[in-house]
């Protein structure tokens, strides 16, 4: 995932959420978002790499940064074919015990996802438990994550991620892989009929891995 940009005094974790599109007959152009099922495949964890050093210390955010805004997200092996949302947020911290300010501030992007069958004669995958949540239950306004206070002195020295633990299974990218040369495959184009979607444009896709 290639973001335009991040400010180095906004750290916080990286975030990464599934959900599948069941029940409609075009994927999900036409999908209730509200009713979207979310399964975290990564939390970019050691999300505080370190207290020391230049203020705020060295967080996920600063490898994102590093690589160009890029942050690689593996999609797991083993899921059913089918279409996905694909949730990936960075959360920024600087006004986390700020409450009036904002408080943590979310900026989440979702990608639609089509998962095809596996090619004949591949040797199968174990299969992909998506056990998810709505939106509306993955934080707590108070968790400790949300709250986290990157101006103290001194700083704490552990992180709690907030939201679900990530899903077992899931192979989520350690920052030592992360590279801001994008990993690249062939887009496919989706015929969709009956919505007011904008139409889908075959295009190269960058920023996921397999």
């Amino acid at each position: 995932m290639h973001w335009a940009g991040w400010p180095l005094n906004h750290p916080g974790p990286i975030l990464t959420y599934l959900a599948p599109c069941t029940g409609t007959p075009d994927g999900c152009a036409s999908v209730d978002k509200t009713k979207l099922q979310w399964t975290k495949i990564d939390d970019s964890a050691p999300v505080l790499i370190s207290p020391d050093g230049p203020s705020p210390g060295r967080w996920s955010t600063n490898v994102l940064i590093e690589n160009n805004s890029t942050w690689q997200v593996r999609i797991p092996s083993g899921l059913k074919p089918g279409p996905y949302v694909l949730r990936h947020e960075l959360i920024s911290l600087i006004f986390a015990t700020q409450p009036e300010l904002s408080g943590a501030q979310h900026y989440p992007v979702c990608v639609n996802l089509y998962v095809q069958p596996t090619q004949r004669g591949a040797p199968p995958a174990r299969p992909f438990t998506l056990k998810g949540l709505p939106a509306t239950k993955l934080y707590e306004r108070n968790h400790p994550g949300l709250v986290f206070d990157v101006s103290a002195t001194p700083m704490a020295t552990r992180y709690v991620v907030p939201g679900p633990t990530v899903a077992v299974g899931a192979q989520p990218v350690p920052h030592a892989g992360q590279t801001a040369s994008a990993f690249v495959a062939d887009g496919r184009p989706v015929k969709v009929q009956g919505t007011g979607t904008v139409p889908f444009v075959a295009r190269r896709t960058e920023g996921f891995t397999a």
